[in-house]
């Protein structure tokens, strides 16, 4: 699941990864995610590409991802994603964005990630999007084994006058 998120998380992937999310929130009812991933794993440099669909009000529709990470070390992935969007949405139509992340699973129980998005600040109606950074966790409580997976990460964007960021989205993941 790390890979939709994270660019670097396909340094560690095996092959091909399908995902189907349903989000719980109050504004945006019913939204469910439908992702598919494929991982040309390497030594040194994995490729990857991915297509995904959101069916809701969303922003984002459709969305296609390309993009490679590069071992730095035994634990520790750099990646690179571009991101292209389209779909029924006019204001995403022909949007384009790159995103970095770096991932390591420190040991077998415990991983994190930072990252940067939008570090292109495309446009959308006519407003800069301003890069976006993130972090997460994740955990394998018992024993390391990755049979169950707990994470959660958070966006968060520059607030213009204030020494804080605007928290713009958080999550906690729960893998089975």
């Amino acid at each position: 699941d790390a890979v939709a998120f994270d660019p670097a998380a396909a340094g560690f992937a095996d092959g091909l990864e399908l995902s189907f999310r349903h989000r719980f929130a109050y504004d945006l009812p019913n939204e469910n995610q439908l992702s598919f991933y494929g991982v040309l794993p390497g030594e040194f440099l994995s490729l990857y590409a991915g297509y995904e669909y959101i069916k809701a009000t969303s922003l984002r529709p459709r969305r296609t991802t390309l993009g490679g990470a590069v071992t730095i070390d035994e634990t520790t992935r750099l990646g690179v994603a571009y991101r292209s969007y389209d779909g029924t949405n006019i204001k995403l139509d022909n949007v384009a964005n790159w995103d970095v992340g770096l991932y390591s699973q420190a040991t077998s129980w415990f991983s994190w990630s930072l990252g940067a998005e939008f570090i292109n600040e495309p446009t959308v109606e006519g407003q800069r999007q301003k890069p976006r950074g993130t972090f997460g966790i994740g955990l394998r409580p018992i024993k390391g084994e990755s049979w169950l997976q707990l994470g959660a990460d958070i966006q968060m964007v520059d607030a213009q006058g204030s020494m804080m960021p605007d928290i713009l989205q958080t999550r906690a993941v729960v893998e089975i």
